[in-house]
């Protein structure tokens, strides 16, 4: 039995899962295949979870009786004595990279303005701290 979480993964992505798994709450799948399709299921979500994340549990021979994989980028799974743990990873890299370069001696930072809507500058201030954090 395998029990698969999904968060902001796309919806293609629960559809093929729906093939194979039930979908008993919005992105949480339980289903019973193979661990030869279990697996093939894995590197599904690994290809095309995006910026999303997900946690696959299923039985195991060991001492807990399950198992469990994540796509979680910013913890890993380590294996204690047995005992799988969360471990936070210190470098944990964003995927993507974004940075606005604007003109700061310009003066016409008072909006920032996208396809169909106006940002207010203080929106804008907030977007240039975080960006420059992942920079």
């Amino acid at each position: 039995m395998i029990v698969i979480t999904l968060t902001s993964v796309p919806p293609a992505l629960r559809g093929e899962l729906s093939k194979w798994c039930q979908e008993i709450q919005v992105g949480i799948f339980v289903g019973n295949p193979s661990a030869r399709i279990r697996d093939l299921l894995w590197d599904k979500i690994v290809d095309n979870v995006g910026q999303g994340r997900a946690t696959m549990a299923f039985n195991a021979r060991n001492e807990f009786g399950y198992q469990f994989r994540t796509t979680n980028r910013y913890y890993e799974v380590r294996d204690y004595d047995g005992i799988p743990l969360l471990v936070k990873v210190k470098d944990a890299t964003p995927l993507i990279k974004v940075a606005i370069v604007m003109p700061q001696n310009l003066g016409v930072q008072q909006s920032f303005q996208s396809k169909n809507n106006v940002v207010s500058h203080q929106t804008f201030r907030l977007w240039q701290l975080i960006l420059r954090q992942l920079v």
